[in-house]
């Protein structure tokens, strides 16, 4: 990792996902993507901070081989919607 927040964010983020789901392994936790995506937008309002959990555990999937698209679609569109919101900050 580049930055050490940026690590110790998806940490957290994969060490709550762990506890919540009780899962069997890592493996078992990163295939319910579904289940991870509806559970974190439960937890978080943000686009900002939602986008950040959701590339954390993209990164994860990624360094394991396990296919995400559903994540990479989510996190696209959380780029756009933080981008509208910037954007409409920056126009006022």
């Amino acid at each position: 990792m580049e930055k050490k927040n940026t690590w110790k964010t998806y940490y957290r983020t994969v060490r709550d996902l762990y506890k919540y789901f009780n899962s069997n392994g890592i493996k078992d936790l990163f295939s319910k993507e579904k289940d991870i995506i509806e559970y974190l937008e439960k937890q978080y309002k943000t686009t900002s901070t939602l986008k950040s959990k959701l590339c954390g555990i993209y990164k994860c999937n990624t360094h394991l081989n396990i296919e995400s698209t559903l994540l990479k679609d989510k996190i696209e569109s959380y780029n756009m919607t933080q981008a509208i919101i910037e954007d409409k900050k920056k126009s006022r």
